[in-house]
């Protein structure tokens, strides 16, 4: 059981890291200044929008991670655990397109570049793709698991 928890935290942890990463160091220096100096230039309801979307998306991902460490604790079984750990992944994976979308506009006002045309990390598109990859292989997991489960349970005639 310490071994799924710690791969569905694990897995969870490295889209935040990454995503994190991605977008509040990288992202937000394509302003063409530092990153202290972007911060700076950003308008205070940019400030506020980052923040306010970081902690929403680290609090999802954490609520997330919770829900499926508790719901895990139960079983032992390696076909069982694989959904939860891709969902693990791909909730914050996929959720980061909400704190990049913010981090655009941030920047997008300090450029002047169109709110569709700021520039966006390469890392959380990836991110993004890759949780939305890994969210229908769960689905798929979590059906053909439940499938198989009630096949079990009715008998044959």
């Amino acid at each position: 059981m310490r071994a799924a928890v710690m791969t569905i935290a694990f897995a969870a942890a490295i889209p935040w890291i990454l995503g994190a990463y991605a977008v509040f160091f990288v992202s937000a220096q394509y302003t063409g200044l530092g990153l202290f100096e972007s911060y700076v230039a950003f308008q205070g309801g940019s400030n506020l929008g980052n923040v306010i979307w970081f902690v929403v998306w680290s609090g999802t991902t954490g609520m997330v991670c919770w829900t499926l460490v508790r719901r895990i604790a139960r079983s032992f079984d390696a076909r069982k655990v694989a959904p939860f750990v891709l969902f693990a992944y791909a909730v914050p994976s996929m959720l980061l397109i909400f704190p990049d979308t913010a981090m655009g506009f941030a920047v997008s006002h300090v450029r002047a570049f169109a709110d569709g045309a700021a520039p966006h990390s390469p890392i959380a598109l990836f991110l993004f793709q890759s949780g939305t990859v890994g969210l229908i292989v769960a689905v798929v997991l979590s059906v053909i698991h439940w499938v198989s489960a009630r096949r079990k349970r009715v008998p044959a005639d």
